[in-house]
């Protein structure tokens, strides 16, 4: 599911990106793709990494300003530190079901929550699993 380490360290390194840096993400799908972006850094160790709220579609209807110029960045190190904390595994969901302390949200759409839309081996939900499409 990530990138390899040395992949995100080279990436943000020519990027000018260290651990510290904050990072704003957007896309223009409902931020799926930036989504996808914040987890992958925040598994790496990036301490502040946001997502513009709305998509650059927004943006554009709120009037902001756009650019077609590309900002040039001094080249920096980045030493990725791996947070596995971040992830909650099968293992993890199973031993806290029932646990009053943790809330597992489906974010997947009410056809898929219920069975109806079956896009893996079996549809249907995690048990006590809540869906926020």
């Amino acid at each position: 599911m990530w990138p390899p380490q040395e992949t995100v360290e080279s990436v943000l390194g020519e990027l000018g990106v260290v651990p510290e840096t904050t990072i704003v993400l957007y896309d223009e799908q409902y931020s799926l793709d930036a989504a996808l972006v914040f987890w992958t850094l925040k598994y790496y160790g990036n301490k502040d990494v946001k997502i513009l709220n709305g998509d650059w579609s927004q943006w554009l209807v709120d009037g902001h300003a756009v650019s077609k110029d590309s900002p040039v960045f001094q080249r920096t190190v980045y030493r990725a530190t791996v947070k596995p904390e971040v992830l909650a595994t099968a293992d993890y969901i199973l031993e806290n079901l029932n646990s009053s302390r943790i809330v597992v949200l489906d974010a997947r759409t009410p056809a898929e929550f219920y069975g109806i839309d079956v896009r893996a081996k079996r549809g249907g939900h995690i048990p006590g699993s809540v869906n926020v499409e």
